[in-house]
């Protein structure tokens, strides 16, 4: 790949350093003393790269137009031209203004030449991403056109497991339907479901589903959060009070029970009511009477209930700290939801999804940020991936996401990881992949590569060198297992508690095949 810089400066030492600088990288240097001798060779190449000092950038590119030259530059090149503006320490240029008028960075002078080299790096690290997403093009295009619609709305996935939860969603949302039309509108029969799952699953997109899709639909959806009940309120706040009913009641209020009457009311977490509110729930669910504290009124509501809790709710029960007869009778209908690291093959389609969602541009997930995202376990699930989408995307200019814009991300959750403990010897989560494949002086490719590699090693030595099993476990096909071997014979990967050594030939048939030897 060709590197092509302009470096205009009126400085000549400056262009000097930046010059110097950039050859150790192998960049192709144009100099340029003035706006008009810019201009004269802007046309010359397609720059990757400018440096260019603030007063000159901020002059016409010519006597005809009001046109900055840093605006010429990014009309003709586009968003993938990296500008960086120079100007001197004592200077009055706001970097703040300068980003915001093009540029993609700001430094100060006298430039260091560590500083430049740093940056040009990154630069580099991004132009063969986007390098080798135009030569994987076609194929992503022709995997985003055979992708099949989800089967339920806002549920997005192929995988064995996210199937199996549409198979039992489709089954719920039918038998809620059968039920209500059996037993009309008694409130005491109106079924119940009890979602589990880890947090950040989409426990309260599926009640909204269900609800979508009850009889129910045409009244509200009334979500509480049941950890955020005081138990000095809560009675107040599902079931209303009258004036006068405590220190503070002035006036009536309506509990969130009777507001979702005719709808849904989804008990998020239910697990972590206040324990003396528990009864009273028990007693609304067999016969479907509220009443407002203060009142000797019974009121009947039509709310159809469902509830959710991101703890094992089997040992729960069976451990005393929820009632057994509160969870039968909150769980007609039961469904669980995988969280995303049992689903990991998804991520791509739910990264798109939520591209689609948030962004009316056009947003595309290059390669080597979709190999980092699946080999990421994901603690918070699908909550956690969407911020993940929200943030990185927003940093893109030319609608690629590539691996170096999930940087900072990474490098955040691994702290958070570590801060929580849930890295053990090294690795995060159940993925034995060490840490000392990373090494801070190496850029982003080499270190995603030797990652690739180290977890492509020890996965073949939990196999026995079987490469059809550890492409399976991976979920790649044989021959990209392979175009991956090859890599390992030129690499030095180190992986002190692998076993085997592995070695690539054809068998006898012609084909290639991986044969294990004890290390």
């Amino acid at each position: 790949m060709d590197l092509h810089a302009l470096v205009i400066d009126a400085d000549a030492e400056e262009r000097s350093v930046v010059r110097h600088a950039l050859y150790k990288q192998q960049w192709r240097v144009c100099e340029a003393s003035s706006d008009e001798e810019a201009m004269r060779i802007i046309d010359n190449h397609s720059w990757n790269l400018v440096f260019c000092d603030a007063n000159l950038s901020a002059r016409y590119a010519n006597s005809s137009c009001d046109t900055t030259l840093l605006s010429e530059l990014k009309r003709r090149f586009g968003s993938k031209l990296h500008v960086v503006i120079t100007a001197q320490q004592e200077s009055s240029i706001n970097p703040f203004e300068a980003i915001l008028n093009g540029a993609f960075d700001f430094f100060r002078k006298p430039c260091r030449e560590e500083k430049i080299a740093d940056y040009s790096r990154q630069v580099v690290e991004r132009l063969r991403a986007a390098e080798r997403e135009v030569k994987e093009a076609q194929l992503t295009a022709l995997l985003r056109t055979s992708e099949l619609p989800p089967t339920l709305p806002e549920l997005v996935g192929e995988s064995e497991a996210i199937i199996k939860v549409f198979r039992r969603l489709a089954e719920i949302v039918e038998n809620i339907y059968l039920d209500s039309v059996g037993e009309g509108s008694s409130t005491a029969r109106l079924p119940s479901v009890f979602i589990t799952g880890e947090t950040g699953t989409g426990k309260e997109l599926v009640a909204q589903i269900i609800h979508q899709r009850s009889s129910q639909s045409k009244g509200q959806f009334v979500p509480v959060n049941c950890s955020n009940l005081t138990p000095e309120l809560a009675e107040s706040e599902l079931f209303g009070h009258e004036p006068g009913a405590f220190t503070g009641a002035s006036r009536k209020r309506q509990g969130l029970w009777e507001e979702a009457s005719g709808g849904t009311l989804f008990l998020d977490e239910i697990t972590e009511a206040p324990p003396s509110v528990l009864p009273k729930l028990l007693r609304v669910l067999q016969d479907g009477m509220v009443k407002r504290l203060g009142s000797n009124r019974w009121r009947r509501t039509n709310a159809q209930v469902i509830a959710a809790s991101n703890r094992d709710i089997q040992k729960e029960v069976q451990e005393g700290r929820f009632r057994s007869d509160l969870y039968h009778r909150l769980s007609l209908h039961r469904l669980h939801l995988p969280p995303l690291r049992d689903r990991i093959e998804d991520v791509p389609l739910i990264a798109e999804h939520f591209a689609r969602r948030h962004f009316r541009r056009d947003i595309r997930f290059a390669q080597d940020a979709l190999d980092m995202l699946m080999s990421y376990p994901f603690p918070g699930n699908v909550r956690e991936l969407e911020n993940i989408v929200r943030g990185s995307a927003r940093k893109t200019l030319d609608g690629v996401v590539y691996a170096v814009d999930l940087c900072s991300y990474m490098e955040l959750m691994d702290e958070r990881l570590d801060a929580e403990g849930k890295c053990s010897n090294g690795s995060m989560g159940s993925n034995p992949v060490t840490p000392n494949v990373f090494s801070t002086d190496e850029g982003l490719e080499e270190q995603v590569h030797r990652f690739k590699l180290q977890i492509v090693k020890e996965t073949l030595a939990r196999h026995n060198g079987n490469a059809t099993r550890a492409a399976r476990t991976l979920k790649i096909s044989r021959p990209s297992l392979y175009r991956l071997l090859r890599g390992i014979k030129s690499e030095e990967v180190d992986v002190p508690d692998a076993e085997y050594d592995f070695t690539l030939g054809h068998d006898n048939e012609g084909r290639q095949s991986v044969s294990a030897g004890v290390s």
